[in-house]
């Protein structure tokens, strides 16, 4: 059965304009939204922005999206997502990702290695703690020994997502996650996708259609769309590390992949987005006008995504945000 349940996420300029974010949940929340997003990096953080929204919304659930496994402890996400999920009457959702070693290594100082080892770790100690278990985890990452939570949140089971595009790291998802969050999800990385979290759940010994796959989707209908979509998927592939370009490649751009690389390392952004056909757009993101967009939504949910997550670019103008929100969600 195809889900209609769907969220949405901002880019870290859009996430630092409270105002709009603020905005921007009122609408959601009132077409029924399931979701919103807020992503971290180098700006605001995600769980003070998620508590402004946890006091000023009823029913959406709010989500990091993501927060990385390398900046904090397990310790302290698992205090921070536990007191939202106190403050929200229960609508807490952590997203968790690696992020990548450009930021991990020149922002936070810290070394981008254990990936695998240390997400695992990550989510068995948040899971215990928020479980109100007592702690005793000898890990080779962590190591904590006679804590315990100090206050009860609603829930003793607080869902889990993992950002994850790699083999090793999906099946880690299918074995430890209640969420999938891919990016740029082409039907061939859906389809490799869901053979991955199945292997994962296999050896957990549950079932991949347990697991909600939540897909970021580049979304923006109108004129401003395509453009500001380029962009924003060249940015990654030619800016935010290796992981994106290999995931592009999979999806089998690697002439497009290699490209954008190679132009956004020499300072040509515009040449890199407009790398970026037609065909490659309409794989991985929405835009076109209102009827199109729903198209595009709904095969997206055919292809295996049951909790679409609309991805608004970085540059989007309110109007367009607020259209895009109404057409698709309403």
């Amino acid at each position: 059965m195809v889900s209609n349940r769907i969220g949405v996420s901002f880019s870290l300029r859009q996430a630092s304009d409270t105002a709009m974010v603020f905005e921007m949940a009122d609408i959601a929340e009132a077409l029924g939204y399931d979701s919103i997003w807020i992503p971290e990096a180098w700006g605001r953080d995600a769980f003070t922005l998620l508590a402004a929204l946890a006091v000023r919304t009823t029913s959406i659930r709010l989500a990091t999206g993501i927060v990385n496994v390398f900046s904090r402890t397990p310790a302290i996400v698992a205090q921070s997502i536990a007191s939202l999920d106190d403050i929200s009457g229960g609508r807490a959702i952590l997203g968790l990702g690696a992020s990548g070693s450009r930021v991990i290594e020149r922002w936070h100082g810290v070394k981008f290695e254990n990936v695998l080892r240390r997400t695992r770790e990550f989510v068995e100690v948040v899971r215990l703690i928020v479980r109100g278990e007592p702690v005793n985890y000898p890990g080779e990452v962590y190591q904590l020994r006679d804590f315990s939570l100090a206050f009860k949140p609603p829930r003793k089971e607080i869902p889990i997502f993992l950002a994850a595009i790699g083999p090793a790291n999906v099946r880690l998802t299918g074995e430890l996650a209640d969420g999938w969050l891919p990016i740029f999800a082409s039907r061939s990385l859906l389809d490799s996708g869901a053979e991955w979290l199945a292997q994962g759940a296999e050896r957990a010994g549950r079932s991949s259609d347990d697991i909600t796959v939540a897909s970021y989707i580049p979304a923006l209908i109108g004129p401003e769309g395509p453009p500001l979509i380029r962009r924003h998927i060249a940015f990654y592939v030619g800016a935010m590390g290796s992981y994106y370009h290999r995931l592009m490649v999979r999806g089998g751009w690697e002439t497009q992949a290699d490209e954008i690389r190679r132009l956004y390392l020499v300072g040509q952004s515009d040449a890199a987005a407009a790398v970026i056909d037609d065909e490659m757009l309409a794989a991985v993101a929405i835009t076109g006008d209102r009827e199109q967009a729903v198209d595009r939504l709904q095969i997206f949910r055919e292809l295996g995504v049951s909790l679409p997550v609309l991805a608004l670019p970085q540059g989007a103008s309110p109007d367009a945000i607020r259209a895009t929100l109404k057409a698709l969600g309403g």
